[in-house]
């Protein structure tokens, strides 16, 4: 009988020896206690690798299931003329699930509990496929969803090297920072960094500048 998912468990005991892209698939498995399993499979529904608090035949099988499954979603979405498949996210009482395509060839499996942050768990699974492809010296997919830009001129700021102080979102019209409320180090990743802003016209949000990809982002949610 399997042993119950006990949420925040610690690491279960791998199967099969690290390869390179164990780290990159820990971290993203640490990133919250809510993340179950992280298989990164290839199309062929075989493990490259895994890091997870299940049983780790349970974590490959769901990959490998989830691999082939997403596989014959994208011939559907296709046929329906809606290009390619870059995400599938499924939702139940019991757990949840995202996989996402890294290449034609391989995807990356992640189940969570329903509880999780989606926007906390989205950000860190497109900052694994970033690592993976990396790592793996993959090139980007053509089919690569294309977030808006988001454009940042930023200031000195006393105490630290730089705050933004104006931003602008694809073409939209640029936007003046009025105050930042607040600055921190993601705790997984320490190259990003996260401030938290008032713009001129009242709005409160976050933006997070990735320094090692020199990107920025916009997070909306409450903070």
């Amino acid at each position: 009988m399997t042993e119950p998912i006990v949420d925040g468990a610690s690491e279960a005991p791998r199967d099969m020896n690290e390869t390179a892209f164990t780290h990159i698939l820990r971290r993203l498995w640490k990133r919250s206690p809510g993340i179950l399993a992280v298989v990164f499979v290839d199309s062929e529904g075989e493990a490259v690798d895994y890091c997870c608090s299940v049983d780790p035949y349970e974590a490959k099988v769901l990959g490998a299931q989830m691999g082939f499954t997403t596989g014959q979603l994208n011939l559907a979405v296709q046929k329906l003329g809606f290009g390619e498949l870059h995400e599938v996210i499924v939702g139940s009482s019991v757990r949840g699930l995202t996989v996402r395509r890294v290449t034609d060839e391989y995807s990356l499996a992640v189940s969570t509990v329903v509880t999780e942050d989606d926007h906390v768990v989205s950000m860190a699974i497109e900052r694994c496929v970033d690592d993976l492809r990396r790592e793996a010296h993959l090139d980007t997919p053509l089919w690569e969803p294309r977030p808006k830009p988001l454009e940042v001129y930023v200031r000195e700021a006393v105490g630290w090297k730089y705050a933004p102080a104006l931003f602008c979102e694809a073409e939209a019209e640029w936007r003046e920072v009025e105050t930042v409320l607040g600055r921190w180090q993601d705790q997984d990743f320490d190259d990003l960094t996260c401030f938290r802003i008032r713009t001129r016209d009242g709005d409160e949000l976050t933006l997070a500048h990735d320094t090692k990809f020199d990107r920025w982002t916009m997070i909306t949610d409450e903070w």
